[in-house]
């Protein structure tokens, strides 16, 4: 398997844009993982990554961002085993570390969820607000129907109340 890798990773380092899901992800993240951090292979040329992650995926992404360090836009959308993890209790998030395009080419974060993965999604929103630089805008996409009111308006005001790195970054929140 690892020598699989080794041969499509190369092919791979010079694109300016991918899009990944949760499966390769992890089969990516995994390979990374086994790499020093100094050694690690970089998508220098990446600027836009879109990638649709389970919550339990989401404490591998600063990882995985430290192979980017030019990326300028992230766009990350839930996938269905969200919902049932978060339903069971089943996740767990904790950031360690800050990659390097946080604090000097991150941009653009899009951050599409369901309402259920909530919580998950905060924490993640917080991070990105806490540690990126560079950043102009995040946009945060919930699938929250209109009766549920008093829910936008705790999520707004939570929002609020988190601080911010970059001083010129506009939040934005999308009720689908």
């Amino acid at each position: 398997m690892r020598s699989s890798i080794d041969r499509f990773l190369p092919g791979i380092l010079s694109v300016m844009e991918m899009t990944i899901h949760s499966p390769a992800f992890m089969l990516m993240y995994r390979y990374l993982a086994l790499i020093p951090l100094p050694h690690l292979p970089k998508f220098s040329y990446m600027s836009r990554l879109s990638v649709t992650l389970g919550v339990s995926d989401l404490q591998f992404l600063p990882t995985f961002l430290e192979s980017c360090p030019n990326l300028k836009s992230l766009i990350m959308e839930s996938n269905s085993n969200s919902k049932r993890m978060l339903l069971n209790g089943n996740y767990h998030i904790n950031f360690s570390s800050v990659p390097k395009c946080l604090l000097s080419s991150l941009e653009f974060v899009d951050i599409k969820s369901s309402i259920l993965v909530y919580v998950a999604r905060m924490k993640l929103v917080k991070y990105f607000l806490e540690n990126s630089t560079t950043l102009k805008k995040l946009t945060l996409r919930l699938a929250l129907r209109l009766q549920y009111c008093s829910a936008k308006d705790e999520i707004v005001k939570k929002l609020r109340k988190f601080p911010r790195i970059s001083k010129t970054c506009q939040v934005g929140i999308v009720f689908d």
